[in-house]
């Protein structure tokens, strides 16, 4: 679903379009961990899939506006997100940005 939503961003013409559409997907990424916690479902293999998912969603909302300088910026931070993901992986410690959060809020307070 977060991939659907994603690219659907990249089609939505208006900010309040674009801020409802990232808000659905960060609710849909945070029930499905809530509700595998919930039921004690945590896997490494789900873990790795998850940030995986989260991370091609991040791209795909980024990449729209990756010819301005706030796309610029938060195409770096994907990729320090990126890189995060295979600390945390290899780690086990979960570390990384709240991109998707921060795009939202950028979109709002900063209308485009």
């Amino acid at each position: 679903m977060s991939i659907l939503l994603s690219v659907a961003f990249l089609y939505a013409q208006t900010t309040l379009g674009k801020v409802l559409i990232i808000g659905v997907v960060l609710l849909a990424d945070w029930l499905d961990g809530a509700t595998v916690r919930r039921y004690g479902q945590v896997r490494r293999a789900g873990y790795i899939i998850d940030a995986a998912v989260d991370r091609l969603s991040e791209a795909l909302i980024v990449s729209g506006e990756v010819t301005t300088l706030p796309g610029q910026v938060f195409f770096l931070l994907w990729l320090v997100n990126s890189l995060l993901t295979f600390y945390s992986v290899s780690s086990n410690q979960h570390v990384s940005l709240p991109l998707r959060f921060l795009y939202m809020m950028a979109l709002i307070l900063y209308p485009h």
